[in-house]
């Protein structure tokens, strides 16, 4: 009888510390659907209000085109990518939240199986209650990050407006031909536009390197070590001739 006794107690046991694992896994999967699920919403909202969001931002700026069909190109070669990549992004929280609903739905089944029909009832609105709270904390930061974004869109829709009308306007064409865009372009840089730039920290190390690494794919492995050894050295002797230039022109100006 004892023995049956503890046996049944261990039973017991046993089920309250699952029901109980069961629970905060509840929680945890609960707070991951919420995060799915405000994550759609936002990448939706982006996509229907043509916004890209901060984390699929490039710094592209110090990519120069001599010719304005080929930044037209890849401005909008970008634009796809982006456009891209948030709806695979749609499509893959789409499928989480689905994998993670129908995980709830097991653990929930669980509690029923397990649980008195009022405990699992507390345990089910306390569930809900934690959705709701989260839905709305996560909502309104995703809101203030959309807002953002939006503030962002404006303000650089109006420095290309402004950009553009300056750049109409900083040349003036006194001969009756007209000026092809290649040197209306190179006249708006002004005088000093050909003055060599020594600031070290505007060298593009790591397109060099990326460049670098794409065209000694199929090298062999001591080829490749010595092209990256050999292309470091000439960069680290670079730089260091800048720092000495500029050193000496501050030293010069002092």
């Amino acid at each position: 009888m004892r023995r049956q006794q503890y046996a049944t107690m261990n039973t017991h046991r046993i089920q309250e510390s699952q029901l109980s694992i069961d629970v905060r896994k509840a929680y945890k999967v609960t707070k991951k659907l919420v995060k799915m699920k405000t994550r759609r919403i936002f990448l939706l909202k982006c996509k229907h209000n043509q916004l890209c969001p901060r984390f699929l931002k490039m710094k592209t700026k110090h990519i120069v085109f001599s010719d304005t069909r080929l930044s037209e190109k890849f401005r909008k070669a970008m634009e796809r990518f982006i456009r891209h990549t948030v709806n695979l992004l749609i499509t893959d929280t789409a499928k989480q939240i689905n994998k993670l609903g129908v995980t709830m739905e097991n653990i929930l089944k669980f509690i029923e199986d397990n649980e008195t029909p009022h405990r699992s009832t507390i345990i089910k609105t306390e569930i809900n209650e934690r959705f709701n709270n989260l839905m709305s904390r996560y909502s309104d930061t995703h809101t203030k990050k959309l807002n953002i974004l939006r503030l962002e869109n404006n303000d650089n829709t109006k420095q290309m407006n402004t950009s553009g009308e300056l750049f109409k306007s900083s040349i003036e064409n006194y001969t009756s031909m007209v000026l092809p865009t290649y040197l209306t372009q190179t006249l708006a840089l002004g005088a000093k536009f050909a003055i060599e730039n020594n600031d070290h920290k505007m060298i593009p190390i790591h397109d060099i390197l990326a460049r670098v690494e794409a065209g000694i794919d199929r090298l062999s492995a001591n080829n490749q070590n010595d092209i990256r050894m050999k292309v470091l050295q000439t960069l680290n002797t670079h730089i260091k001739e800048k720092r000495k230039e500029n050193k000496a022109t501050r030293t010069t100006l002092n």
